[in-house]
């Protein structure tokens, strides 16, 4: 099996958030070896990175 997201800059629904999503599949994995979560693409918005480091990584 096969989990992924893409482009969620920082979002995911419901208020699942990237720990739900990583408890998901450990329960998955309870069950079989054959589950992999794989991060596509942007997972931190530009403006997000640019707050944090008070402009100085953009």
């Amino acid at each position: 099996m096969v989990f992924y997201t893409n482009d969620v800059y920082c979002v995911i629904e419901e208020n699942t958030g990237y720990a739900g999503l990583a408890e998901y599949r450990d329960s998955l994995l309870e069950k079989t070896p054959y589950v992999t979560l794989v991060d596509c693409r942007d997972a931190v918005q530009g403006d997000l990175v640019g707050t944090v480091s008070q402009g100085e990584y953009i």
